[in-house]
């Protein structure tokens, strides 16, 4: 009798691990599908420098380009800027990516400004690098 109570106790405890065990990976894996749709957003870094009021110019028409027209343009001629500053935009070739070089002849300082922007089958990939470089 004492046998038969300590092989149904040990056969409830293991019973009772297994079921806890998967009860642990159900969470695991309910937690890690929970994050599959949690947008991640970093949070836009402004540039401290003088150079920021006309990169801005360009971004701003570019970006709303994109809106409206789902690629970058090719080229941008048409954006006025102030005397001291010159500019190269270049666009990729699947016209997901666009790099602008600005130049202030002025301060001789230089800002390197690259995004990508990818939208496909509801996946969004966004990125951007910004670099100022200011001879002094």
């Amino acid at each position: 009798m004492k046998e038969r109570i300590l092989n149904v106790l040990k056969w409830f405890f293991i019973a009772l691990g297994v079921l806890f065990f998967a009860q642990i990976i159900l969470f695991i894996g309910i937690v890690i599908f929970a994050n599959t749709f949690k947008e991640i957003t970093v949070p836009d870094i402004k540039p401290q420098k003088i150079n920021n009021a006309e990169i801005q110019k360009i971004t701003s028409y570019v970006d709303k380009y994109k809106e409206e027209k789902g690629t970058y343009p090719e080229n941008i001629d048409n954006i006025k800027l102030k005397d001291n500053f010159e500019y190269t935009y270049k666009v990729s070739d699947n016209s997901n990516c666009y790099e602008i070089e600005l130049k202030n002849k002025k301060v001789s300082s230089k800002i390197n400004y690259q995004k990508c922007s990818i939208s496909k089958d509801g996946a969004k990939s966004q990125s951007e690098n910004y670099t100022e470089v200011t001879n002094k």
